[in-house]
């Protein structure tokens, strides 16, 4: 959800369509401790983005695995994406991988539910 340039839009648009009862699950890369506020990285108010920060993008295998993709972050997550989602109405439950893996263990998982 950090590359949806207005995710908060999209959060409402999927909360609208899902049966009640229904989950949005997704995962994010967070920071640890994850920081109290989300961090806009881009302006996306008009058109066209603005930059607020230095761009950053995550890099993905390309569909040929020959290349990656770049991916723009829009937003860095915090803590209050809990008070978000419950505003628009979700129940929202987080999940960390217990793993070693230092990779990994940055991906929480939301389990973002409709009430029945």
């Amino acid at each position: 959800m950090e590359h949806v340039r207005r995710p908060w839009d999209a959060f409402q648009e999927i909360f609208r369509t899902l049966k009640p009862g229904g989950c949005h699950i997704f995962t994010i890369p967070v920071q640890h401790p994850m920081p109290s506020k989300t961090i806009e990285r881009v302006d996306t108010s008009g058109e066209q983005d603005i930059m607020l920060m230095e761009p950053r993008y995550h890099s993905a295998p390309s569909a040929d695995k020959k290349s990656s993709l770049r991916s723009l972050v829009y937003n860095d997550f915090g803590k209050d994406i809990v008070d978000s989602l419950q505003d628009i109405g979700y129940e929202v439950e987080l999940l960390q991988p217990q793993i070693e893996d230092r990779d990994v263990q940055r991906l929480i998982t939301f389990v973002s539910k409709k009430p029945k």
